[in-house]
C-alpha cells in the first residue's frame, strides 16, 4: 500500500489517472461508450486536474508536448497520454 503523505503531486495526479483508466475500461464493458469510457479527457478536464490555464494546455499542445484529437471545438487528450506527459517530467510553473 503507498503511503500518499509521500508521494509528490505528480505522482498522485498519475495515480488518478491510472485509477480513471481502470474504472472507465470496466464502465465501458457496461454500457454505452462516452469520451471518457473510450480513454479520453476534454480540454477542461485536464486544466481542472494539472490546475493550468487555457493558454498553458494551448501551449502546451501548440509545442508538441502534449498530443491531441481535435473536433470542431471539441479538444479530447488520450489519458494515456496524459500519463505519459506527467511521466517525462511535467512541472506546474
Amino acid at each position: 500500500m503507498k503511503d500518499y503523505g509521500k508521494m509528490s503531486e505528480k505522482e498522485i495526479l498519475i495515480l488518478k489517472l491510472e485509477s480513471q483508466l481502470r474504472m472507465e475500461k470496466k464502465l465501458m464493458e457496461l454500457g454505452k461508450p462516452t469520451l471518457s469510457t473510450l480513454g479520453f479527457m476534454t480540454n477542461d478536464e485536464l486544466m481542472a486536474m494539472l490546475k493550468i490555464s487555457r493558454a498553458t494546455a494551448a501551449r502546451m499542445r501548440d509545442s508538441g508536448e502534449l498530443r491531441y484529437s481535435k473536433k470542431g471545438n471539441l479538444i479530447v487528450y488520450k489519458i494515456e497520454d496524459v500519463i505519459a506527459y506527467l511521466n517525462s517530467g511535467f512541472e506546474r510553473k
